[in-house]
Protein backbone atom coordinates (compact mmCIF):
# COMPACT_ATOMS: atom_id res chain seq x y z
CA UNK A 1 0.00 0.00 0.00
CA UNK A 2 1.35 3.07 -0.83
CA UNK A 3 1.73 5.96 1.69
CA UNK A 4 -0.38 9.02 1.37
CA UNK A 5 2.22 11.17 3.16
CA UNK A 6 4.61 10.23 -0.27
CA UNK A 7 1.65 10.41 -2.86
CA UNK A 8 0.92 14.15 -1.21
CA UNK A 9 4.48 15.15 -1.39
CA UNK A 10 5.02 13.91 -4.71
CA UNK A 11 1.98 15.99 -6.25
CA UNK A 12 3.42 18.82 -4.35
CA UNK A 13 7.04 18.59 -6.07
CA UNK A 14 4.99 17.95 -9.57
CA UNK A 15 2.47 20.45 -9.30
CA UNK A 16 3.81 23.25 -7.21
CA UNK A 17 7.36 23.25 -8.74
CA UNK A 18 6.43 22.66 -12.38
CA UNK A 19 4.14 26.14 -12.06
CA UNK A 20 7.07 27.71 -10.72
CA UNK A 21 9.29 27.01 -13.36
CA UNK A 22 6.76 27.80 -16.42
CA UNK A 23 6.07 30.78 -14.96
CA UNK A 24 10.09 31.99 -14.22
CA UNK A 25 10.69 30.91 -17.72
CA UNK A 26 7.58 33.08 -18.83
CA UNK A 27 8.90 36.20 -16.82
CA UNK A 28 12.57 35.77 -18.70
CA UNK A 29 10.86 35.60 -21.79
CA UNK A 30 8.98 38.50 -20.82
CA UNK A 31 5.42 37.22 -22.36
CA UNK A 32 4.41 37.12 -18.54
CA UNK A 33 4.28 40.00 -16.19
CA UNK A 34 3.18 38.14 -12.35
CA UNK A 35 1.68 40.85 -9.75
CA UNK A 36 1.37 39.38 -6.66
CA UNK A 37 -2.23 39.22 -5.14
CA UNK A 38 -2.12 42.71 -2.36
CA UNK A 39 0.27 44.36 -4.58
CA UNK A 40 -2.80 46.21 -6.15
CA UNK A 41 -4.38 46.59 -2.69
CA UNK A 42 -5.11 50.21 -1.80
CA UNK A 43 -4.25 50.24 2.07
CA UNK A 44 -6.43 52.31 4.25
CA UNK A 45 -3.30 54.01 5.76
CA UNK A 46 -3.40 57.09 3.75
CA UNK A 47 -7.15 57.35 4.81
CA UNK A 48 -6.05 56.64 8.24
CA UNK A 49 -3.52 58.99 8.42
CA UNK A 50 -6.17 61.76 7.05
CA UNK A 51 -8.47 60.93 10.27
CA UNK A 52 -5.72 60.76 12.60
CA UNK A 53 -4.38 64.24 11.34
CA UNK A 54 -7.93 65.87 11.47
CA UNK A 55 -8.92 64.24 15.13
CA UNK A 56 -5.36 65.62 16.18
CA UNK A 57 -6.22 69.00 15.23
CA UNK A 58 -10.05 68.51 16.59
CA UNK A 59 -8.89 67.77 19.49
CA UNK A 60 -6.06 70.97 19.92
CA UNK A 61 -8.59 73.27 19.33
CA UNK A 62 -11.77 72.46 20.26
CA UNK A 63 -10.65 70.39 23.10
CA UNK A 64 -11.04 70.62 27.08
CA UNK A 65 -8.40 68.40 28.91
CA UNK A 66 -9.88 67.39 32.07
CA UNK A 67 -8.05 68.01 35.00
CA UNK A 68 -9.28 64.37 36.97
CA UNK A 69 -9.24 62.31 34.53
CA UNK A 70 -7.66 61.16 31.26
CA UNK A 71 -10.48 62.44 28.82
CA UNK A 72 -10.66 65.46 26.33
CA UNK A 73 -14.01 66.73 26.02
CA UNK A 74 -15.76 68.61 23.14
CA UNK A 75 -18.63 70.57 23.40
CA UNK A 76 -21.56 68.75 24.03
CA UNK A 77 -23.70 70.16 21.28
CA UNK A 78 -21.34 68.14 18.79
CA UNK A 79 -21.96 65.06 16.93
CA UNK A 80 -19.85 62.44 15.26
CA UNK A 81 -21.55 62.91 12.25
CA UNK A 82 -21.43 66.77 12.19
CA UNK A 83 -17.59 66.02 12.77
CA UNK A 84 -17.15 64.28 9.88
CA UNK A 85 -18.99 66.27 7.98
CA UNK A 86 -16.27 68.79 8.56
CA UNK A 87 -13.76 66.39 8.17
CA UNK A 88 -15.11 66.04 4.91
CA UNK A 89 -15.29 69.76 3.90
CA UNK A 90 -11.50 69.88 4.96
CA UNK A 91 -10.49 67.39 2.87
CA UNK A 92 -12.46 68.00 -0.37
CA UNK A 93 -9.70 70.14 -2.02
CA UNK A 94 -7.28 67.84 -1.68
CA UNK A 95 -8.94 64.56 -2.30
CA UNK A 96 -11.16 63.35 -4.66
CA UNK A 97 -14.85 62.31 -3.79
CA UNK A 98 -14.35 58.49 -4.38
CA UNK A 99 -10.98 58.19 -2.32
CA UNK A 100 -12.88 59.98 0.78
CA UNK A 101 -12.27 57.79 4.04
CA UNK A 102 -15.75 56.43 5.08
CA UNK A 103 -17.71 56.75 8.06
CA UNK A 104 -16.25 54.02 9.30
CA UNK A 105 -13.01 54.49 9.09
CA UNK A 106 -13.29 58.06 10.31
CA UNK A 107 -14.88 56.20 13.58
CA UNK A 108 -12.64 53.50 14.10
CA UNK A 109 -9.76 55.30 14.30
CA UNK A 110 -11.58 58.06 16.63
CA UNK A 111 -12.40 54.78 18.47
CA UNK A 112 -8.37 53.29 18.39
CA UNK A 113 -6.41 56.21 18.15
CA UNK A 114 -8.59 58.80 20.29
CA UNK A 115 -10.12 56.45 22.95
CA UNK A 116 -9.64 60.01 25.50
CA UNK A 117 -11.89 62.21 23.11
CA UNK A 118 -15.37 62.36 24.15
CA UNK A 119 -18.38 64.06 23.76
CA UNK A 120 -20.14 64.21 27.66
CA UNK A 121 -23.84 63.97 27.28
CA UNK A 122 -24.41 66.50 29.64
CA UNK A 123 -22.33 70.03 30.40
CA UNK A 124 -21.64 70.55 34.20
Amino acid sequence: MVDVFVVMHFWYIMVFHNKYYVAIKHIRNGSLFVIHGNSLRDYKTTLHDLCFSFLTKLMEHMGDIQPDCNEVHLPSHCLKSDIYEEFLKSISSTVLEEDFPSYHTFIVTWQKEFSMLKIPKKNR
